[in-house]
C-alpha cells in the first residue's frame, strides 16, 4: 500500500481537533451565556434524494438512505449541527480499525480527516454523518461475517437495529465488538496481534494502523499473516460443540477437546501439495480395527498398475487381493497385466488387514465426499519430520490407539478398554460403532496461539498469497 503523507497529517489534526471541540462549545457557551440577541441556526438536514453526491462512494448506500428516511433524514451522528461522543468513538474506532485485524481505508478512513477540518460546511457535515453510518454498518459486516463471504450490497437488518441502539446505549465501540467471533481461537489471535502491534517502534505501529504494509518488513508480515487468519475464523460457519475434533493442516496436528479444554494432541500426516488433504466438517461414527485398505482408483491405475505391470510379486509382497467389479477375489494367473491401462483397468486393489497395511491398525470413518479417513500408519519414522505433507490426502494420525481410546469412553459406546486392547492383541477386523457421533473439522490456519505463544506455520498449499491478494487490493476499499 502506498503511504498517504497527507491523510497522515490530516489524521493527527482530527485527532488533536477530538479534545478540544467541547472545550471550544464550553467555552463559546459561557461568553456568549446571555446574548443580547439570539441567534437560530438552521439544524442540517441529510440529502432526501439518493442521486445526491453526499451519497456516492458508500459501501451500503440504499440502506443508508433508508436509514435516513426512517429518520426524516435528521442527522444521527450529530447533535445540535455539532458532532456527538458516539460520532467520535466512531472516528476513534475506524483510526484503530488494523486492531481488529481490519484495514480503516475500508471505512472511508482518506476521507474523513478533509470533512473534520471543516466543521462549518453542511454540506460536509452531512457527508460525514453519512460516512459514519456507513462505515459502522461495514465493520458490524465484516466483523460478523469477514470479507471472505460474498454479502452483496444489503447490509443486515439486525446491523441497522444495532446501529440505533448503539446511539441511545452510548457504546459504539461494545457494539460492533459484540458482532465479532466467539471461538477461543479468534480472541486469542486477536489478543496476539494487539500485543505484536503494542511491541512494535512508534513508527511502525503507526504505520500499520494507517494502513499502510510494508512487505520488506518482517513484523508488517507478521501482522498481515495474523490478519488473514482472523479473518478465516470470521468466515467460520461451524459452531462447535461441547465435543470435537479439530485439525490445523499446516500446523500437522490433531486435537480432541471437551467443553474448550483440550484433552488430547497428536503429530498427523496430511497430504502432499499435489494431492492436498480437503477442508471440511464430519462428524466420526465408527472405527475399525485392522481394516482393509481399498486403494482409490487414481492411485491404483496411476502408481500401482505400472509397478505390477513390470513385477507382479508386488501383489503379494504388499498383500493385496484383486477384485474385480462385483467384490470377487481374481486369481493373479488368470490376469494378463499388460493388456490394461487406466483407461481400462476393472479391478480394485484391497490391502488386507494386518501392522503391514497402508492404514495402520485402525481406521475412523467419517461420512465426505473426498473419501478421506483419518487413520493409523505402518509408517511411524515419518512422524519425527517437521514438515509432514506426504499423504494422498487422508490424514495418518500419530497416536491413533489412544485416540481408539478415547472415542469409546464418556458412554459413546459399551466397549470396554480391556475389550479394545483385546481386539487389537488378536489382529482381528472389528468395526465398532459410536452412539454418539463426535464432530471432526478439517481447517488451514497458517498461525494460532498455542499455550500462550503465537505459532507461525509453512503455508504449505500455498493459500496465504492469494487471500493477501484478495484482502489488501486496493479494489476493496
Amino acid at each position: 500500500m502506498i503511504f498517504n503523507g497527507r491523510s497522515f497529517f490530516l489524521w493527527f489534526l482530527l485527532l488533536a481537533s477530538i479534545g478540544c471541540q467541547r472545550k471550544i462549545s464550553s467555552t463559546i457557551a459561557t461568553t456568549y451565556a446571555a446574548p443580547v440577541v439570539e441567534i437560530t441556526i438552521d439544524p442540517i438536514k441529510i440529502p432526501d434524494d439518493y442521486s445526491n453526491s453526499a451519497y456516492h462512494g458508500l459501501r451500503f448506500g440504499a440502506d443508508v438512505f433508508k436509514f435516513y428516511g426512517q429518520r426524516s433524514y435528521e442527522p444521527f451522528w450529530l447533535k445540535n449541527n455539532i458532532r456527538a461522543m458516539q460520532a467520535d468513538s466512531m472516528i476513534m474506532i475506524i483510526r484503530s480499525a488494523r486492531r481488529y485485524g481490519l484495514l480503516p481505508q475500508r471505512y472511508h478512513f482518506n476521507e474523513i480527516p478533509e470533512l473534520m477540518l471543516e466543521p462549518m460546511d453542511r454540506s460536509k457535515m452531512s457527508r460525514l454523518d453519512l460516512l459514519l453510518t456507513d462505515a459502522f454498518l461495514s465493520m458490524a459486516n465484516d466483523l460478523k461475517r469477514g470479507r471472505l463471504r460474498k454479502t452483496g450490497a444489503t447490509a443486515d437488518s439486525l446491523q441497522i437495529a444495532l446501529l440505533k441502539d448503539s446511539l441511545q446505549a452510548e457504546d459504539i465501540r461494545k457494539a460492533l465488538e459484540a458482532q465479532e467471533p466467539v471461538y477461543q481461537g479468534y480472541t486469542e489471535l486477536k489478543n496476539a496481534l494487539n500485543k505484536m502491534l503494542d511491541t512494535l517502534s512508534l513508527t511502525d505501529q503507526n504505520l500499520l494502523l494507517y494502513g499502510v504494509t510494508n512487505d520488506s518488513i518482517d513484523s508488517h508480515r507478521k501482522v498481515q499473516r495474523i490478519e488473514i487468519n482472523l479473518e478465516r475464523w470470521r468466515a467460520e460457519k461451524e459452531q462447535l460443540s461441547d465435543i470435537y475434533t479439530w485439525i490445523n493442516v499446516p500446523a500437522f496436528m490433531f486435537y480432541a477437546y471437551e467443553n474448550d479444554n483440550m484433552l488430547m494432541a497428536s503429530k498427523i500426516i496430511v497430504g502432499a501439495p499435489a494431492t492436498p488433504t480437503p477442508l471440511f466438517s464430519s462428524k466420526i461414527d465408527c472405527f475399525t480395527i485392522f481394516p482393509y485398505w481399498y486403494v482409490p482408483r487414481k492411485i491404483a491405475v496411476e502408481e500401482y498398475l505400472p509397478v505390477v505391470s513390470k513385477d507382479t510379486t508386488f501383489i503379494t509382497r504388499n498383500n493385496f487381493d484383486v477384485l474385480d467389479r462385483t467384490g470377487k477375489i481374481v486369481l493373479l494367473s488368470s490376469i494378463d497385466w499388460k493388456q490394461y491401462n487406466k483407461s481400462n483397468f476393472p479391478f480394485t486393489f484391497r490391502q488386507r488387514e494386518g501392522t503391514e497395511n497402508s492404514l495402520g491398525v485402525i481406521k475412523f470413518v467419517f461420512d465426505n465426499p473426498y473419501a478421506v479417513f483419518l487413520h493409523d500408519t505402518n509408517s511411524k519414522r515419518l512422524f519425527r519430520n517437521n514438515v509432514r505433507a506426504y499423504s494422498h490426502g487422508c490424514i495418518r494420525l500419530e497416536k491413533a490407539v489412544e485416540f481408539a481410546h478415547y472415542l469409546i469412553g464418556g458412554g459413546r459406546t459399551k466397549i470396554s478398554a480391556e475389550a479394545l486392547n483385546k481386539y487389537l492383541g488378536q489382529e482381528k477386523r472389528v468395526t465398532i460403532s459410536l452412539t454418539q457421533p463426535v464432530p471432526i473439522h478439517i481447517r488451514y490456519f497458517t498461525c494460532d496461539v498455542r499455550n500462550g505463544e503465537l505459532q507461525f506455520y509453512k503455508d504449505i498449499y500455498k493459500k496465504d498469497n492469494a487471500l493477501i491478494k484478495t484482502l489488501y487490493s486496493q479494489s476493496v476499499f
